[in-house]
């Protein structure tokens, strides 16, 4: 049995207190949070470079299925930045690890107080978008069917991320080598490195608490996100202000987010060499996605992008 079968099959079995929850809800809600990242940055690049295949992504997003989805991302983006604040004070204070089962339940209170109200304005706005359809004969259950190119680049993007999945359950949830735990142990302290990448995830979780929570609440409470439309995006980013704060925000959001899947591979990939393998990738990938998105952003032409979606 691979460790990550065994991680699974003991959290379930064994009966551990608060601390083992909230550690297992921080990594199941990051690699949640990191998935809708990674397909959200990248879809929304298409808004300069393909905008028809943004507009018909956007629907999708409206679906019903994406809705409830998407106040189940709430979810995870409020325990996350919650519970990582948590984490952040304990360590950077490690004489109040002494309160850490007293700091983990007063998380799990706020993030109840938090996010309950906050469900329920969103599945309001998805019932209504739900009702406005069905006025017009229209149901919010149908899925958006895809024509002509939209229908190629939907089939590239499912295909990049099964291809992309499962080269990493492959490293996952393969043996480890027979000598993994005689391997020597990093030396305390670590690298330089390490304790840099250390701290920005400390100090990252605070800047996007305000930025992804502000996000968030923006885009799902403030502004109803089923009006949502390229022309809406155009209009935001009209701004140069808006365009700063969101490349700020997937830069700060990406490189937290793909730091932490690393720190989660290397609890199960064993052998050095793949680890090194892992980490460079993730690191070229990071660049490229904040190049490629940074790109789409400064270089997006309102009214010229407009003439070109019907």
């Amino acid at each position: 049995m691979s460790s990550l079968k065994l991680t699974v099959v003991e959290s379930i079995r064994y009966r551990g207190n608060i601390g083992q929850w909230s550690w297992i809800s921080h990594r199941i809600s990051g690699l949640a949070i990191l998935s809708f990242l990674l397909i959200h940055v990248w879809d929304t690049a298409n808004a300069t470079f393909w905008p028809q295949m943004y507009s018909y992504t956007v629907e999708i997003f409206k679906w019903f299925p994406f809705s409830v989805g998407e106040i189940g991302l709430m979810a995870a983006i409020l325990f996350h930045a919650f519970n990582g604040i948590r984490i952040s004070l304990l360590d950077f204070q490690p004489a109040w690890w002494k309160y850490q089962e007293k700091s983990a339940r007063f998380v799990w209170g706020l993030f109840i107080v938090a996010f309950v109200p906050l469900a329920l304005l969103m599945l309001r706005t998805t019932i209504n978008h739900c009702t406005e359809l069905a006025g017009v004969g229209e149901s919010c259950f149908a899925f958006p069917l895809p024509s002509g190119l939209e229908a190629n680049g939907l089939v590239l993007g499912i295909g990049i991320g099964v291809i992309a999945v499962g080269v990493v359950l492959w490293f996952v949830l393969r043996h480890p080598p027979t000598d993994a735990g005689a391997r020597p142990r990093r030396a305390a302290g670590g690298s330089t490195l390490e304790r840099y990448g250390f701290l920005f995830m400390r100090l990252s979780g605070i800047a996007l608490l305000l930025l992804a929570v502000g996000h968030m609440l923006l885009q799902h409470i403030f502004r109803d996100v089923h009006n949502l439309t390229l022309e809406v995006v155009a209009g935001i980013w009209r701004s140069w202000g808006w365009r700063a704060y969101d490349l700020f925000l997937l830069a700060f959001a990406a490189t937290h987010g793909l730091n932490g899947f690393r720190n989660v591979l290397e609890d199960y990939v064993h052998d050095d060499a793949k680890v090194r393998g892992i980490n460079r990738a993730l690191a070229i990938f990071l660049v490229i996605t904040i190049i490629w998105s940074a790109i789409a952003i400064f270089s997006f032409q309102p009214d010229a992008v407009m003439t070109q979606v019907p």
